[in-house]
């Protein structure tokens, strides 16, 4: 009996303490999550195209390379540069503004689902198509990165670039401009209905309890509350002085019969 009251016991104990342990498991993968990008960022800011020649071989010992993660770094915010283009960055503010919401300030959030994890990098891969229909968009930066004429991108210079791209090829500029700008609209929706709708539905509901507006049509509405009322006194009075000149032929009637009878 001791043994079965203990493990009961312990079995309790355990029920109990899951929720915590899985909260904790939920926030310490957010943590890491956090820090994953914080690494990718450390790599991609400051980028130098040289070190991949130092790497490469092509360069002596003394071009030591300046990524802040050495190779790793270096070849990650190549791939993403390659990859992407300009949008790579777009893409990691917004997944740390996302990591930041969720992790700091969990207020008025909703429950992520698959398509709000779809959400950031479809949110990339619609900037890669907007920058790939513009090859000469920020040529200084881009050949500083030395991805020259391809903002966007091997993605947007394969989709978009002007001549060559395959969407190009078949909607021409203005549909590959509707199709990207569609793409960057829909994917930021998702994540404002997941991340911010709440919290801006209770924020314009406290603008809207505490506008002037309101307070002005208060105070009308009180002004206007007793004039309404001294307005129905004088029909009041109007009407009773308007019913007492009808009670008065039906009191002079009989004196007038009584006077007639004594003649």
């Amino acid at each position: 009996m001791a043994l079965h009251t203990q493990t009961a016991s312990n079995s309790e104990s355990s029920d109990v303490a899951s929720p915590e342990l899985a909260q904790r498991d939920f926030k310490f993968r957010r943590i890491v999550i956090l820090g994953i990008l914080l690494v990718a960022i450390f790599a991609m800011v400051p980028f130098f195209p040289a070190d991949l020649d130092y790497y490469a071989g092509g360069l002596g010992p003394e071009a030591f390379p300046r990524n802040h993660l050495g190779a790793i770094g270096a070849y990650f915010g190549w791939f993403m540069l390659v990859t992407f283009g300009l949008s790579s960055y777009l893409l990691l503010m917004l997944a740390l503004l996302c990591s930041l919401r969720r992790l700091l300030w969990r207020g008025k959030l909703r429950r992520s689902s698959p398509s709000y994890f779809l959400a950031i990098p479809l949110f990339s891969f619609g900037t890669s198509l907007l920058l790939g229909l513009t090859p000469d968009a920020f040529s200084t930066l881009t050949s500083s990165l030395n991805i020259a004429q391809m903002p966007g991108g091997v993605t947007g210079h394969l989709f978009c670039a002007p001549g060559s791209g395959w969407l190009f090829v078949l909607l021409n500029y203005t549909g590959c401009l509707l199709i990207a700008v569609s793409i960057i609209l829909v994917s930021l929706s998702i994540i404002w209905l997941h991340d911010w709708s709440e919290l801006t539905r209770c924020l314009a509901q406290h603008l809207q309890r505490n506008s002037p507006l309101d307070e002005q049509s208060s105070n009308v509405n009180t002004v206007a509350s007793p004039a309404e009322g001294s307005t129905e006194a004088p029909q009041d009075n109007s009407r009773t002085a308007r019913e007492e000149p009808a009670a008065s032929p039906v009191l002079t009637r009989p004196r007038t019969g009584g006077f007639q009878g004594r003649r």
